[in-house]
């Protein structure tokens, strides 16, 4: 495979500041919104489309039709993506000094004053591409399917490609990011759809339709030469990548991509591809998720991502569990201390969670296979934040058993240090922690298979040493 070794610009924070005067300015009147709507506001600091690991966001509320808000930006990479309730969601290319007044016509937002003409012409953009994979979302269905199909995006690409060039905007310097954008759209459609081809190929491909498969593939790829400007850079490598492993009959495997990545790359290249990596397979249940953030923690020197990376670190099997004032229903306060030698399996719950009224009948019939063991204990934890709510619910059994032990946050409900250690954003969640103290292998749903991974992965722990 294609060795690269891209060494990208200059990085920088982004900072959302209301009320302050900062580098970029955005405010504007839109038909379309109501007083009592708010937008949405997310900022980028690595491109939008680098997963949700690094973002701010806020929330602009709407007065007389009207939005203002205030952002700081630098470099060429900074990207803001603006939520609105009745329109599609737009993302743009943001530059310091930009002060833009957004106003809409047409069905199409029309940007005017300092740094307006990119976001008018990612407004064009966007919406070409969005109009695109609209008309487009059922278009692989047979095997002859994606012909036209790769023709259509190679059509689209040709037409955004000179609107683009078209615009006189070389000397802008946002321009290449742009450009690299639009150069990198017909990449990733391409070999995305290589997840739609790939049972085709592997069972039953019609004579000859392998070498047209790789004509229209590889064909894109000699453009890729700035594609470390775009926004979709590690969604295209990793898109890429699967893609070749199909084409070249090889078994795509999470262990044979990380070590691409470690090999055949550079500098924050390298770095940001680690973070989309460990991003993508932080669920991972197979117990390899630590050795791959050990070994990327030798290569990764941005501030942003080091601390991502240690956040995450904590919420990964072998890292050291505590916590304290959890309280039972009686008062009694817990912490990491009273369980020394036990098993324990966290269940995150809260009041309303339909979700957690599935999961219990399942829940109770794991429970079940441990009751005569001394060494296991359930723990039921509510991030309710109102202890009546709690303690109702606890006494109705609707989220908990009656035979693990609940145990309420005080009211800090997802603020609770236990919670935030373990990033525990949702629910129903369940935690394994072992007779040392450690997070243990994350256990999937038992809703997926009655409980049986969960009875394996306690057991597991139990053995131990």
């Amino acid at each position: 495979m294609k060795r690269f070794f891209l060494i990208l610009g200059f990085w920088a924070q982004v900072i959302l500041v209301k009320g302050q005067s900062t580098n970029v300015s955005i405010s504007g009147r839109l038909t379309f919104l109501k007083d009592i709507d708010t937008i949405k506001v997310e900022i980028y600091k690595y491109g939008y489309r680098f997963a949700d690991v690094i973002k701010k966001v806020d929330t602009i509320k709407v007065t007389n039709k009207s939005l203002s808000f205030k952002c700081s930006a630098y470099g060429n990479q900074t990207y803001i993506r603006l939520i609105y309730p009745s329109f599609d969601p737009q993302f743009f290319l943001i530059r310091p000094g930009d002060q833009i007044n957004i106003t809409n016509s047409d069905g199409l937002l029309i940007f005017t004053g300092k740094g307006a003409k990119k976001y008018n012409v990612q407004a064009v953009l966007n919406k070409m591409e969005l109009q695109f994979l609209q008309n487009h979302s059922n278009s692989l269905t047979e095997y002859d399917s994606f012909i036209p199909f790769f023709k259509s995006v190679d059509s689209l690409s040709v037409q955004m490609h000179n609107y683009l060039v078209g615009q006189s905007m070389s000397k802008d310097k946002s321009y290449r990011t742009i450009l690299a954008d639009v150069d990198n759209f017909p990449l990733v459609t391409k070999y995305h759809a290589i997840h739609f081809l790939k049972d085709w190929y592997e069972k039953a491909v019609p004579t000859g339709y392998s070498a047209i498969w790789k004509k229209y593939l590889l064909a894109s790829t000699d453009k890729d030469k700035d594609v470390s400007l775009s926004q979709n850079f590690t969604n295209y490598i990793y898109v890429k990548f699967q893609a070749d492993c199909v084409l070249k009959n090889i078994p795509f495997s999470k262990g044979n991509f990380f070590s691409y990545i470690l090999n055949d790359f550079r500098g924050i290249a390298r770095e940001k591809l680690l973070i989309f990596f460990l991003n993508k397979y932080r669920g991972d249940t197979t117990g390899a998720l630590s050795n791959w953030i050990d070994q990327s923690i030798a290569f990764i020197t941005t501030p942003d991502f080091k601390n991502w990376v240690s956040k995450l670190r904590q919420n990964t099997p072998g890292a050291k569990v505590s916590f304290s004032n959890l309280s039972d229903t009686s008062g009694r306060l817990y912490t990491s201390n009273d369980f020394k030698g036990k098993v324990l399996v966290l269940d995150f719950w809260f009041t309303g969670c339909g979700n957690c009224v599935q999961l219990l009948p399942y829940l109770k019939k794991v429970e079940n296979q441990f009751t005569s063991n001394d060494k296991v204990m359930f723990v039921s934890i509510s991030t309710d934040q109102n202890k009546t709510m709690w303690q109702s619910s606890v006494k109705r059994g609707t989220y908990s058993s009656s035979e693990s032990l609940n145990l309420y946050t005080g009211g800090r409900g997802w603020n609770d240090h236990l919670v935030k250690q373990l990033q525990v954003s949702g629910a129903p969640t369940l935690k394994i922690i072992d007779k040392d103290g450690k997070l243990f292998e994350n256990p999937i749903d038992c809703r997926t298979d009655g409980g049986k991974d969960l009875i394996e992965k306690i057991n597991k722990a139990l053995a131990k040493n």
